[in-house]
């Protein structure tokens, strides 16, 4: 059936016209990015037409009447002449958002690590004490994969809730061959379940070393067994390593990602959270797809990821949670044109679903354009993650995913200006309204 949206005040589409990343002084460029007057149809979950609202009512609605509906920024769903209707109220819409970095699936809660944070422990610290991820690798170890599918699908409906409409998702709470298969495995259920947000999963074992197990003979498993294992199951399309001074080295990183790309496995990357570890310089050699905190990273590092046109995924929410006063050098990537993401860094020690209030933080706390932020969030994002369905998303735009955002207001702006609750009263995913509110 097909699916006309209409009523929509400001759409910001996000297509100039370019493919890929956009970058730069283009990121902020509204009269390229956002339009007017404009309605769009939907056939079969693709947006096949964007034209003015007023040729599309007189195409596909010819006993349409004006007061059927209301600009009263409450949206409506109806069906008339075998065509579906979504009329916005006069509300904004925008692309529906990708979070390109999640850690989705595990058990177990840290929140007692705030108090030792604020002690003055470390992260490495309380992870020596028994904290950090290898306590909740303990405890997901001890999950059924029914609670751990369960748990999963809670939060990605809250993601979706907070307008998530594609999310790439990383094991890594198992460490061992048969718990990240697990993983990996109830990720791949969860991605198959209607009206959730798709699933690009990411097999990261080298996310720390289990206790009781020599590092070496744990890389060695992670190469010679997880990965052909993970290689045999088939759900994961990409790698990640987390390449950081005390946990895994420039040289362990380098040996688990060539392993991986002899598989035919994307590669992605933890580098630099807490000291420039050099991760950029390897991130760049090897052209990962993305090289996620880069917090630390040096300027010498940045302009190699630059060159080699790989991704920096800024996680703002991880500095946030730990209480620390350094940012991403979001407008230095703008002012050099670098292609640049946000996501949510959702784990034990960051839950944050929504992407809305990460971007909030970028706007009101370091000051980036709120329609650059919204490009790292979704068409940026969409060029790191791929769609379960295998179809172009992350813009509205003729031919690609019907994955947008009604915003609750006529201000599009209002996509990041929201702390506590979602400022979407709807979201389309792949085709389908659903009502927020």
């Amino acid at each position: 059936m097909r699916h006309l949206i209409i009523g929509i005040e400001e759409l910001v589409h996000l297509d100039d016209g370019t493919n890929g990343a956009i970058v730069g002084e283009n990121m902020k460029n509204r009269e390229n990015l956002i339009s007017k007057g404009n309605g769009i149809l939907i056939e079969d979950n693709i947006i096949t037409k964007i034209a003015p609202e007023e040729d599309l009512i007189e195409e596909f609605l010819p006993n349409f009447k004006k007061f059927d509906f209301d600009n009263n920024y409450i949206v409506k769903v109806i069906r008339n002449d075998n065509i579906k209707i979504t009329h916005t109220g006069g509300n904004s819409v925008i692309p529906g958002l990708v979070d390109s970095h999640t850690h989705l699936i595990w058990s177990g809660d840290r929140s007692n690590e705030l108090s030792m944070r604020m002690k003055g422990m470390s992260y490495k610290e309380i992870s020596n004490s028994g904290g950090g991820i290898k306590y909740t690798v303990d405890q997901t170890r001890n999950s059924t994969a029914e609670f751990l599918f369960s748990q999963g699908k809670s939060r990605m409906k809250e993601a979706l809730r907070n307008g998530t409409t594609a999310m790439e998702a990383k094991s890594g709470y198992g460490l061992s061959v048969e718990s990240e298969l697990l993983l990996t495995s109830v990720m791949n259920d969860l991605s198959i379940e209607k009206g959730l947000p798709s699933i690009d999963i990411t097999w990261m074992g080298a996310h720390d070393f289990p206790e009781k197990k020599d590092k070496n003979d744990y890389i060695d498993e992670i190469i010679n067994e997880q990965l052909p294992e993970i290689i045999e199951q088939g759900f994961a399309r990409s790698c990640d390593v987390f390449c950081e001074p005390g946990w895994f080295s420039i040289e362990d990183t380098e040996s688990i990602i060539d392993a991986a790309k002899v598989f035919g496995l994307s590669t992605r990357l933890h580098i630099d959270e807490f000291t420039d570890g050099s991760g950029a310089e390897l991130a760049a050699e090897k052209s990962v797809e993305t090289a996620d905190h880069a917090l630390f990273t040096s300027l010498e590092g940045r302009e190699l990821l630059r060159k080699s046109n790989v991704n920096q995924g800024f996680l703002p929410t991880a500095p946030f949670t730990m209480g620390l006063d350094r940012w991403p050098p979001i407008e230095y990537c703008i002012e050099n044109e670098m292609p640049w993401t946000i996501a949510s860094d959702f784990n034990p020690n960051c839950r944050v679903l929504s992407l809305p209030s990460v971007a909030s933080i970028c706007v009101q706390r370091i000051g980036i354009d709120p329609l650059s932020v919204l490009c790292a969030t979704t068409r940026n994002a969409a060029n790191t993650v791929i769609h379960n369905t295998e179809i172009k998303h992350g813009m509205i735009k003729e031919g690609y995913l019907a994955n947008m955002n009604v915003v609750n207001g006529d201000k599009w702006e209002g996509w990041c200006l929201q702390l506590g609750t979602s400022p979407f009263c709807a979201t389309i995913i792949e085709g389908e309204t659903v009502k927020h509110i």
